[in-house]
């Protein structure tokens, strides 16, 4: 792992989740739920589940690329895995996020995220894209910067 210093502050770079853009995009403290055996990591996107008398957004793992993502989990010094029940920070509008490539992605293309793997592709049509590629990946499992934005349904 590399190390950055910026402004005083130790970073590490090149780490799956980390945020580029510090407080400038949008985050939330949400709760999470989860079927007691899956676990969130770093790098899925989740959507807004319904609860009744929730006290804070509580969220899940989108299951289907059709389904409407609400934000990313992003890297935690801390945690890395997170239960059902536990507090988490999910991002959304543009944040910057490093994420990983299931395939090549020409820089500029807007990305979706792939179900399996906490891994983005080049958005299709019926899919919603959740931001913009700023990096070229060349190959899978390479590791880019993203502008996540509202999540838009692509259309034919």
């Amino acid at each position: 792992m590399s190390v950055n210093f910026t402004s005083n502050v130790l970073r590490p770079s090149g780490q799956k989740g980390m945020i580029k853009n510090g407080e400038r995009g949008q985050s939330y403290q949400c709760q999470v739920f989860t079927d007691g055996v899956a676990k969130l990591v770093v790098g899925d996107f989740v959507k807004l589940k319904d609860v009744a008398n929730a006290s804070t957004p509580v969220v899940e793992k989108i299951t289907a690329t059709t389904e409407e993502p609400f934000g990313v989990i992003g890297y935690n010094a801390n945690k890395n895995e997170f239960e059902n029940g536990d507090m988490v920070t999910v991002y959304s509008d543009y944040t910057m996020i490093t994420l990983e490539s299931s395939a090549a992605i020409p820089a500029g293309s807007k990305v979706m995220p792939v179900i399996t793997g906490q891994q983005i592709a080049v958005a299709t049509d019926t899919n919603y894209a959740v931001g913009v590629a700023l990096q070229k990946a060349s190959a899978k499992n390479q590791l880019i910067d993203v502008l996540i934005k509202a999540p838009v349904l692509v259309s034919a």
